[in-house]
Order: C-alpha cells, then structure tokens, then sequence
C-alpha cells in the first residue's frame, strides 16, 4: 500500500470560500474510494489560497470485488426438463458464469434462475480518471465562473493544474485539457515556478522549503504565533479577522506599522473597523489602550517600503472615518430624528415610524414586566437609530456592521444629559448579541427585534427555505440568543401581540434554532414545541431536562416514551367532543388506581414546574406509570359497551394530558 496525493491548483480563491471547498473536495473523494472499496488508513486535508489538496495513507491499490446477484429469465423458460435452453446459456455467459453456477430464486410468487456476478474492483487510477470531473462538479458554493470558450464547466476560480500521485506514481488523465503530473507550484512570488514532488510523502516539505504553508491549520497557527511574540504589544483578538487572513495568505510574514496619533481620537472601533473593512490590518493595544501601531500579515517579505504604503492606505481610511464623524457631530439629536422619516424601512413604514413602534411596545411590555428603568430606555430608544441617518454609516460603507455603536457614540457626545453614559451603553447593548450589559439594553434588543419580526410578517413576506433577503431567520435566531442566554422569562405571546400565524412561526424557528445551534435531538425538541409554552426560556430549559435526564436514566426514560405512545396511539383519532371523564363507570380498580394516581398529582405537577423542579415532575411520571402498566395489563379499553369505551379513552386522555405538562412523550424516539 502507498499513499495517495491530489492536488488542485487554481487562481486565487476567495478567502471565505476555501475551508469549504477544502472540505467537500475531501468529502467527495473519500466518499467516492469508500464506495469503490477502497482500504486506507488515515487521511488530510490542506488548503491554501492557490489549491486544495488531499493526501490519503496507505490506499489499497485497488477496490474490493463485489458480488452482485443479478436475476434472469423465468426459471421454466431457463429450463426445459431439467436441461439448460438456450436462455438459460445465454444469461450465464452474460455475467461470466457457467451454467452450473446458475441456481432458482423466488421472486413475487415466480420463480427465476439467479447468478453472482463478481466485479473486479477498479485501480485508483481508473476510479480517478473516471470520476475526477464528477468530483470537482459536486462541490457547492455561491459563485462559480466560466473561464474556457466552447465549454460549460464553471467553477470558482479557474484550475491551472493538477498533481496525481500514487507513491511515486503520476496517476495520469486530463481534465479541461489540463493532464494530470507529480508537478505543483509554489508561492507565487517566493518561489520558482514549477516544483516536482517525486513522492506523495514529500508534498507538505517540498512545499514549505517552496513558502507555501500547505496545511491550513498549521497557517492559522503560524500566525497566531506572529502575532502573540508582539510584546508588550497585545493584538485585537478577532477570529473571524483572522481567519480571512489566513485564507488570504500561502506563508504569513508580519510586519508592524504606525498611523499618526491625532487619529486616536476617533471611538475606538472605528480605527479597529477601518483597518479591518478593507485591508484587513490588526489593531495593537498596550495596557488596554488602543495604540496608533497596527499590524499586517503580508503574503510576502516586508520592507520599509511596504510598511509606508500599508500605512498610506490606512490614512486615507481613518481621514475619511474622521470626516464623517465630525461632520455628524456637527448635528443635533432633534435633527438626527426628523432625519428618520426620510428613510424606509419596509414598505409602508419609514425607521421614524419604527422608532414610534419600539417606544409603544416598551410601555406595554412595562405593564407585564416592571423590573426595569422604563423612562430610561424610552429615552435610549428615542435615539438608537439615529446612526442610519449619519454620514458614518449612510456614506461610510465600511462602517455599517457599526450600527449601534455609532449612535451610541453620538449620544455620548451630543446629549446634555446626566444620564448620557447610560442611554449611551444601552444603545451599543442592543446590538451585543453575545453579552449585553444592561437590562435595558437586552430588552431593547429583544423589542427591536420582535417589531422588525412582527412588521415584516404583516407585509406578507415569506421564507422560502435558504432564500431570506430580508435576514428574518438571523433576527429571529438573535431573539433567541439573548433570551436564552441571559435566562429571561416572559410571555412572547401575549408580551407582543402576536396573531397566530406569528406564533407559528416563532415555533418554527425556536425548533430549527434548538437543533441547529444548540444541537438538541430532533424528536425532544418536538416533544417541548409541540405543548406550546409561551416563555422561549422555558422550552430551552425542558429540551435541555429531557436531554440530560434521557442519558441519565435511559431506562426509566423509555418506560415514560413507552407507556405514553401506547396511550396516544389509541386515543389519536378519538374525538372527544361530547364525552368526559366519569370515575362512576369505572368497573375495575385498575381505573380508579390509575384515576386517583393521577388525581392526586396533577396540582402537585403544576406547582413543581412553576418552581422548575423537572426532576421532581418525572419522578411522579415514573410512579404514575407504573399504574399506567396496570390498566393496560387488566383492563380492554375497546370493549363493545360505548360508554365504558369512552370512558375508558377519557382516562387515557387525562393520562396524556398529565404526562403533556411537562412534554409530549410521544413524540420521542426511542
């Protein structure tokens, strides 16, 4: 067994786009060898701006054989008095079997003349030619490109070559009139042009003495270390920043840069966004205060030179952030807010008018909850959209993912007021998904987001599986977050007016979101959704009981799943409009055990779940189930009598409606 190498070269590919083209390009192999039955030990993966590659060890040189059975001609017409016909001869010679090789199978009431047919497993080179195009044309993603005239393949980026090797063997086919060699090529400006690899096992060092840094996480971690020996100098930690550098880059070289210092008086997060938004530059702080040196992971060795260029392009980024900011300052609050109704929001709604909706739906919101600063937040919600009418963010393209701090800023700086610094810190709140830190501010982000939910379902606008221009997902998924996250309780439903068709919808996405991000089962989310509690934190937190409590005490867990599927499997098409429960037709003790157990528990099940008190709530279960075994092993509920009958599925129903307090069982997988 050798190890196995491919390589794809390409044109630059952009940076967001290669770990995911790494990936399904490895998918899509190692799925193709597996099925071909193909044996290997282990595999990798490496990526760089300029190719993607897979090095699979020790790959069996060639597939398993298969056994199929094939089925052919009826057995009488294969066979004549026990003598082979020329049909039956035929069918042998067409799978490479002798006729004594042939036996009867029954197939649907016939009978028919079988063989196993053995297909010789193919050679990695055979699988390859075959299936390289099939491969590359499997892998998904936004934007692909044509680059040949009299050809439909599109792809990413245009493929220069193409590196196939078993051991030290070229695997040869041709591909876009691209053949296939032992050659790659190495950084584009450091090395010199073509570079052989003589083995598979040479790849990742021939490359690395060539500057090419093949394994992306060995990249990642390079420039981690980069920018870690900055000392005293503590690099802004953004990962999503630093991942793009490292999709940008073949060998990360550092260089360390300085801006004047009359642009530190600019908010901090506009000189981080500017050096970010377009020339992706990492901010450098000293004892936590933002510096005016700055850091840049080049593609290539730095000089004097580079470094003075790097700091030009950044002067005109930060002489632009100046300008817009001290334009902005130039206006008042008021101004700021009559500003407002020239933009629109959606349709028929200008932000003003969204302004005005936040502000009525915090004061009904108050009614319920009382445990905040109302005048404050009104106050903070007068002016947290004022940054939309800003030159910052209405000219400063590369400033909008600052909406919020923006405003907040302006407050800080324009309001005449005591409380100034806190409207201010509830304005950037709203924006702080992962860590708000008011209370103001996490309910303004739950308010904001709910009216924008509310008003863009009333336009009739709707989801259509990934397709959601308007982002309602993603503003739904925040809600969630901050709810979620910071253990807030309240009653969605009546807490926003919601109308039906919006309920549905939050449940919708509440059960996406619990199985996406969270990564709870499919079927113990269902169970919660589908009792439909109007406090978000609630479903999380019995979605989560039931996950822990499931690996805890399986057993008991599935006795629960069991009895309950057994219960609503016979009462599931049962209408009972014009029956109810009456314990005086009980015939057996078996009902009015099982009647009493539950009797006895409902009101003591109600006050432990308003207590949260989960376990105590399943332990009950446990004891009621118990009964519910019972009544199943003594008593027929569709005996012929209609009223026992009926009675006898009222018990049943009250039974679930027991067990559907804290979830519905039957919905779980067991």
């Amino acid at each position: 067994m050798r190890h196995f190498l491919i390589e794809v070269g390409t044109e630059e590919i952009p940076a967001f786009e290669i770990e995911e083209i790494e990936k399904q390009f490895s998918e899509n192999l190692i799925r193709l060898l597996k099925d071909e039955g193909f044996n290997f030990s282990d595999f990798r993966t490496f990526s760089t701006p300029r190719r993607f590659a897979v090095l699979i060890y020790n790959l069996s040189e060639r597939g398993k054989d298969k056994v199929i059975e094939k089925i052919g001609p009826p057995y009488e017409v294969a066979f004549k008095e026990g003598r082979p016909t020329q049909s039956a001869i035929g069918f042998a010679k067409s799978i490479n079997l002798s006729v004594e090789d042939l036996y009867k199978v029954e197939k649907n009431g016939k009978f028919y003349v079988a063989g196993k047919q053995i297909i010789k497993g193919k050679t990695i080179n055979q699988v390859i030619s075959e299936n390289f195009e099939n491969i590359i044309r499997n892998i998904k993603v936004k934007k692909l490109m044509f680059w040949l005239e009299n050809n439909n393949f599109k792809f990413i980026r245009p493929i220069r070559w193409i590196l196939c090797l078993y051991g030290d063997e070229v695997i040869s086919f041709e591909f876009l009139n691209i053949k296939s060699s032992n050659y790659t090529y190495g950084h584009r400006i450091l090395s010199s042009g073509k570079i052989e690899i003589k083995n598979a096992n040479d790849y990742e060092n021939v490359l690395k003495q060539n500057f090419v840094i093949v394994d992306s996480k060995s990249r990642y971690e390079m420039i981690l270390k980069l920018i870690e020996d900055i000392k005293p100098l503590k690099a802004y930690f953004d990962e999503e920043l630093y991942r793009e550098i490292n999709g940008l880059v073949e060998y990360p070289f550092l260089a360390i840069c300085e801006f004047d210092e009359h642009y530190l008086e600019l908010p901090e997060k506009i000189i981080i966004t500017a050096m970010k938004a377009h020339q992706r530059y990492i901010a450098l702080f000293e004892s936590h205060k933002l510096t005016n040196k700055f850091a840049v992971i080049s593609n290539n060795k730095v000089n004097d030179e580079m470094k003075e260029n790097f700091a030009r392009v950044l002067k005109a980024r930060l002489e632009d952030a100046k300008f817009y900011f001290e334009n902005d300052l130039k206006k008042s609050l008021s101004s700021y807010i009559e500003d407002l109704k020239q933009i629109q929001f959606l349709e028929s709604l200008t932000i003003y008018d969204k302004v005005q909706n936040v502000l009525k739906r915090a004061e009904n919101f108050y009614k319920l909850y009382p445990y905040f600063d109302l005048d404050i937040l009104k106050e903070a919600i007068k002016f947290y959209k004022i940054d939309l009418a800003s030159s910052m963010i209405r000219d400063g393209k590369e400033f909008t993912s600052l909406e919020g701090y923006i405003a907040s800023e302006y407050v800080k700086r324009l309001f005449k007021n005591e409380y100034a610094n806190k409207i201010s810190q509830i304005i950037y709140d709203w924006t702080l998904i992962d860590d708000p830190k008011t209370i103001e501010g996490k309910l303004l982000a739950i308010i904001d987001r709910f009216d924008t939910i509310v008003s863009i379902l009333n336009t009739g606008y709707g989801m259509k599986g990934s397709y959601d221009p308007l982002g309602l997902k993603k503003i739904t998924y925040e809600v969630f977050k901050v709810i979620i996250e910071n253990s807030l309780d309240l009653n969605f439903i009546e807490a926003f007016e919601l109308n039906d068709e919006q309920i549905n919808f939050i449940y919708q996405r509440l059960e996406n979101y619990l199985i996406e991000k969270i990564g709870f089962d499919h079927d113990l989310v269902s169970a919660v959704i589908s009792i439909r509690l109007d406090n978000i934190n609630e479903v999380y937190r019995r979605v989560l009981f039931l996950s822990e409590i499931k690996k805890s005490e399986f057993n008991k867990f599935s006795d629960i799943v069991i009895a309950q599927k057994r219960a609503y499997h016979i009462i599931k098409n049962y209408s009972f409009e014009n029956y109810s429960l009456n314990p005086e037709l009980f015939e057996t003790f078996y009902e009015s055990e099982l009647y009493n157990s539950i009797k006895e528990n409902e009101h003591i099940v109600d006050e432990c779940l308003k207590k949260r008190h989960y376990k105590e709530v399943f332990d009950i279960l446990i004891t009621i189930k118990e009964n519910i075994d019972k009544f199943f092993d003594n008593v027929f509920v569709m005996v012929e009598n209609d009223r026992i009958r009926n009675n006898r599925l009222c018990l049943l129903r009250k039974v679930k409606n027991l067990y559907d307090k804290l979830a519905d069982f039957s919905k779980i997988a067991i």
